[in-house]
């Protein structure tokens, strides 16, 4: 829209009147200066003047006249906000219908199907992101309940065993000594230590 806005406005917003006599510059309006498409829009009073003053409306933000800053005043329209003084802009230099026509294609095109269709593009990819956040997180979770009940059931082989009268003397009486239990030997070792089964007597 901002490529169609350059072909049909480029340097339109630069006209204002000017007062014959005196050079002075009534910059409240924007003036149709070649009368490209209609002979309506805004005219200058007599002993005025239409010229080029090669200043757009509100200090440059509202042109056409390249392509950064006729992006911006169609995303401007695109947002609901201040088109209707766009559309009043082009109306005083380009006549009613161009502009009145140009302008509602951007709103309605741009703003309620473009705009909305960029926030639901968005919207889906948090909610997706969101969605894998929470299984992995749910996942690591789970992994660490897991180990947690591993740890839990792998046992205890420590066990105290009091220390001598001594010791105990020299650092309490409540304090014993941490020693490692030994394991039960496997059946697999029971089972080679044991003594090999005799054979009966009386048999070969």
């Amino acid at each position: 829209m901002a490529i169609v806005g350059l072909e049909l406005f480029m340097g339109s917003l630069r006209a204002r009147c000017q007062d014959a006599d005196t050079g002075d510059i009534l910059a409240e309006r924007v003036c149709n200066i070649d009368r490209k498409y209609s002979s309506s829009g805004y005219f200058c009073e007599e002993r005025h003047d239409c010229v080029d003053i090669f200043e757009s409306p509100k200090g440059g933000i509202v042109s056409f006249d390249n392509f950064l800053v006729a992006s911006m005043t169609v995303f401007t329209a695109i947002t609901m906000e201040g088109w209707v003084e766009t559309m009043y802009f082009l109306m005083d230099a380009n006549g009613a219908p161009i502009a009145v026509v140009y302008m509602l294609i951007v709103v309605m095109v741009g703003g309620l199907i473009v705009m909305n269709l960029a926030l639901a593009v968005i919207y889906t990819s948090y909610a997706s992101s969101k969605q894998v956040f929470q299984k992995r997180w749910q996942t690591k979770d789970l992994e660490d309940s897991e180990d947690s009940d591993n740890n839990d059931s792998e046992g205890d082989f420590w066990s105290g065993s009091e220390w001598s009268e001594e010791e105990q003397a020299e650092h309490g009486s409540d304090v014993k000594l941490p020693v490692m239990l030994e394991r039960p030997p496997s059946s697999a070792s029971q089972t080679s230590t044991a003594d090999p089964p005799q054979r009966p007597t009386g048999q070969p």
